[in-house]
């Protein structure tokens, strides 16, 4: 999905113009894609001169990093509500890696998924 850099984008609306499905609207003076709307074309990507419109693959490590920062914030609650029992941190934790695998699996059988459809 193409997301925005906010801070290089001034608003110029070439992006607006060659978006199919108009999932792209300017907040001010910068662009905004509506992911909901968007069909991952890549028309705009194309079309941005100042290049502030870019793929997902960009955001991979800060998406990471988030995780993260996610994940150490909800050990140190863990540790502060349950007076730093080692078990509910290691409980804690285990789940939050749960989460992750299971979004980790969703990603992998709708992949295996989408390949199917090259297939069909």
């Amino acid at each position: 999905m193409p997301w925005v850099d906010e801070d290089t984008c001034y608003g110029c609306g070439d992006c607006l113009e060659t978006c199919p499905v108009e999932a792209i609207t300017l907040s001010g003076h910068v662009a905004f894609v509506d992911q909901d709307l968007c069909i991952c074309c890549g028309r705009c990507l194309d079309s941005c001169a100042n290049n502030s419109l870019r793929e997902e693959e960009a955001r991979i490590q800060a998406l990471v990093a988030a995780n993260v920062e996610f994940t150490e914030f909800c050990l140190e609650a863990c540790a502060r509500n349950f007076d730093g029992d080692p078990a509910v941190k290691a409980a804690c934790l285990q789940r939050l890696l749960n989460r992750f695998e299971q979004e980790k699996t969703v990603a992998e059988l709708t992949l295996e998924r989408l390949r199917h459809l090259y297939q069909a």
